[in-house]
């Protein structure tokens, strides 16, 4: 399955909209607050299926994952020297993404790849490509990708 994953232009509180390949809407990511960033993700139908949120007073970003199912979880990064690396106390996921952070794999519990995404260039807004590989796991993988975008806009408002 093949996701298109754009911010929306001039968004103060992160706003994205997810399209598969055929242009059909699947998700809408909604921000709710400013001094933290919280994301609600809701499916094509306006029905809420998970959130991300900011963690504040950590040293490195973390951001707590709650699908609506009740699936709780915390993400983090963590910081090898050759590229970012982010771990996922939920469900056993990983992201690796490379030193540019144009590209990420994302890991499930078992360690094989179950998606990927890529950075598109040259956009206003950020935009995404991601392939994931179990269309079940399509929220997971938005949800990693809600957060290292909260990450990354963290490191450079440093």
């Amino acid at each position: 399955m093949r996701m298109l994953f754009q911010e929306n232009a001039f968004s103060l509180k992160g706003s994205y909209d997810v399209f598969d390949d055929a242009g059909a809407f699947l998700f809408q990511v909604r921000g709710k607050e400013l001094l933290r960033h919280t994301l609600e993700i809701r499916d094509g139908h306006g029905v809420p299926v998970g959130t991300v949120r900011e963690k504040v007073w950590t040293m490195l970003t973390k951001c707590s994952v709650t699908l609506e199912d009740g699936t709780c979880g915390v993400i983090r990064r963590e910081k090898p020297l050759r590229h970012h690396c982010y771990g996922m106390d939920f469900c056993g996921w990983t992201a690796e993404c490379g030193f540019s952070g144009r590209h990420c794999t994302f890991r499930n519990a078992q360690g094989t790849a179950a998606a990927q995404a890529d950075r598109v260039p040259l956009h206003l807004a950020d935009r995404y490509v991601i392939d994931v590989d179990d269309p079940k796991d399509a929220v997971k993988v938005l949800l990693l990708m809600l957060a290292i975008e909260i990450e990354r806009a963290q490191a450079a408002a440093c």
